[in-house]
């Protein structure tokens, strides 16, 4: 029995001191440190600069960057009515970054693999999601709901701004898009995943429980938003960093877009589309927020 006891406490040990953080190599790119792409992103490059390590609400502000997200005041963009091919998009605003995990946390009360307010939301399905915007509408008295299938691709695409670009925003996909090849990485500590998969299990959430131990070993990070450049409306992340749910129905399905973080580029380019069960959920799985014009 001593034996078996002092096994435990030295598996326990393991886990705990030897199953931390490790990061993937990838000098110039670890967290806090984003690379400039291309001839340099001025802003990133000035972030970098001011030494602002964490990308925290003082260092945003400090470089006119405040990319809050309050239930009260949400940063919207107006995409006027146009061609998408064959169909017509009438106008429409969508939310000028993807939700974050600090608006999430203010209208629901607990975020999953919660990291800071300006990263993006993930971990949520698609009927969660639409448990959020309904408690989000109940608090600000308007109709927040997800994009179209065409709405999401007609904003990417800039909307008859656009320039043809084959990223949301363009050509380079370092300059528009965090994806498996920039966004660094880290594998979530075994005794985190097992902490997660406890909560989701307490829940009856099965799925979800699935879902967290099949993404444990995947490389790349989400970073915050809007810290790669806007598309030509305005609008960031609409490539890479995390895919986002749309109300668009495939069969029992729901269509999501854009691609993100653990994905190759060939997923964040504008025509890629993919299919998810309205239950399914994954870190690199997010949504933004769209409204009928005014």
């Amino acid at each position: 029995m001593k034996k078996l006891i002092l096994c435990a406490a030295l598996l326990t040990a393991v886990l705990f001191i030897g199953c931390g953080y490790k990061e993937v190599e990838e000098p110039g790119n670890h967290r806090g440190e984003f690379p400039a792409s291309g001839d340099g992103d001025p802003i990133i490059v000035k972030w970098q600069r001011e030494g602002c390590r964490d990308w925290d609400v003082e260092c945003k502000r400090a470089l006119g960057l405040d990319t809050a997200e309050t239930i009260d005041s949400i940063p919207m963009v107006f995409v006027e009515g146009g061609a998408l091919g064959d169909t017509t998009v009438s106008g429409f605003y969508i939310s000028t970054y993807e939700c974050t995990q600090g608006l999430w946390k203010a209208v629901m009360g607990d975020c999953t693999f919660y990291r800071a307010d300006n990263f993006p939301v993930g971990m949520v399905d698609w009927n969660k999601v639409q448990e959020f915007i309904q408690k989000l509408n109940a608090k600000t008295d308007k109709l927040y709901r997800l994009p179209t299938d065409a709405e999401w691709e007609y904003a990417a695409r800039g909307g008859n701004k656009s320039n043809g670009y084959k990223y949301s925003g363009g050509n380079k996909i370092d300059d528009v898009a965090w994806y498996l090849k920039n966004s660094g990485g880290e594998y979530y500590p075994i005794y985190g995943i097992i902490y997660d998969m406890m909560r989701a299990a307490i829940r009856l959430e099965w799925f979800t429980v699935k879902s967290i131990w099949s993404d444990r070993g995947r490389h790349g990070e989400s970073h915050p938003v809007g810290t790669k450049l806007a598309n030509e409306l305005g609008i960031y992340d609409m490539s890479g960093n995390v895919w986002e749910w749309t109300s668009t129905a495939e069969g029992a399905d729901r269509v999501i877009r854009g691609g993100g973080y653990s994905d190759d580029a060939k997923y964040c380019r504008i025509s890629v589309r993919a299919c998810d069960s309205p239950d399914f959920v994954a870190g690199s799985l997010g949504f933004r927020l769209a409204h009928d014009a005014d």
